[in-house]
Order: C-alpha cells, then structure tokens, then sequence
C-alpha cells in the first residue's frame, strides 16, 4: 500500500512540474480596438492575424522590450469583428510559467498578404506599391489560470491590482530596410558632426 501511495504522490507531483499557466487569448473590452492606419477603420475579416507573444516573469527584473518576445504561443487565423476586437479563446504557456504564474504578454498583428508570421511580415516584399501593415500592442503583465480550477488570466481586465490591461493599436506600413538605413546613415552623420564641433 505505501509503494501505491509513494508512486500516485509522485505521478502527481510530476504532473505538477510541467503544468501550464492559461490566458485568455483576445482584446474584447473598450479601447482595444487594432486599427488600419491607412484607412483609419477598425481591422475586421480575416485579412489581418495576430499571434500572443510570451515572456516569463522574472521578480526584479525590468519591464521587456518588444524584440525580447520572441515565443509565440501560436499564429491564429483570427476573424476580426468589424470593431477591430478578436476573441481567440485560450492558450496555454509554456512550462516555465505554472498555473496562477505571472507572465509577461504582447498581441502582435500583421496583413496576411504578407506572410503566415508576424516577422515574415517585417522582411516581405512591397505588394501593389507597399509594404505589409503590421504592429504591437503594449506589453501586459498576467496573472494566468491554470486550466481547471483557476480561469485564464485575461489580456483586457487586469486580474491583479497593479497590473496593466491591453490597449488599442495601430497596423502600420513596415519600414522599408533601405529606409532604415538610410536613417541610420544620417543619425551617424549628425552625430560626426556633433563631435567635430
């Protein structure tokens, strides 16, 4: 009987060591909208996606930036009311943050036209005279679920005093790389010049 209570008291704990914490994967609530810059509408359809970007939270270190977030918890097909809001339903972390964890989140979204991820998007080619239309969101921190007896934190009301809920954002055109170099170009040359007088 002990071999029994021994081995069910370490299945469970192993169980345990590779739960998951769960988020509610949307932005229905008012001022989420994501927003077409060049149109000035609400995105809606599904000529848009976005993906749930993932960072765990680590006690005293600072708040990350967007290039940090580098796990998506997946690329949705996601049909955009024509308020420019989504409800994707739940998606799980990956183990390095349990059930009732804090972790840290960002909503990224791009054209679809442009790629099936948010960084193919980035690097795509100018379509019919431009370039993709994409952004982020502000970064979230979320206290998550854990599936069962915990619901999923939620990206829009924040679950715990403290913590920022999601905001509205605008899809804009991607810079093209030569744009960008060429700003850099000129920052440099201002920079020489600074320093010679």
């Amino acid at each position: 009987m002990k071999k029994l209570i021994l081995t069910a008291t370490t299945v469970l704990a192993s169980l345990n060591l590779f739960a998951q914490g769960t988020v509610n994967f949307g932005n229905v609530g008012p001022g989420t909208a994501i927003t077409n810059s060049l149109t000035g509408s609400p995105v809606s359809g599904t000529a848009f996606r976005a993906s749930l970007y993932y960072l765990p939270f680590v006690e005293g270190a600072p708040a990350p930036r967007t290039e940090e977030f580098l796990i998506a918890l997946r690329p949705d097909t996601i049909n955009f009311l024509a308020t420019g809001q989504f409800a994707a339903g739940t998606r799980s972390t990956p183990q390095t943050t349990g059930p009732a964890g804090i972790a840290w989140f960002q909503v990224k979204a791009w054209e679809v036209a442009f790629g099936t991820s948010y960084e193919a998007a980035l690097v795509a080619a100018p379509q019919g005279g431009r370039p993709a239309l994409a952004g982020t969101s502000n970064i979230v921190k979320v206290s998550t679920g854990n599936g069962s007896t915990i619901a999923p934190g939620s990206l829009v009301a924040s679950p715990q005093a403290g913590f920022g809920g999601l905001k509205g954002f605008f899809l804009v055109p991607v810079p093209e790389p030569s744009v960008i170099g060429l700003g850099l170009l000129g920052v440099g040359a201002l920079l020489l010049l600074r320093r010679r007088k």
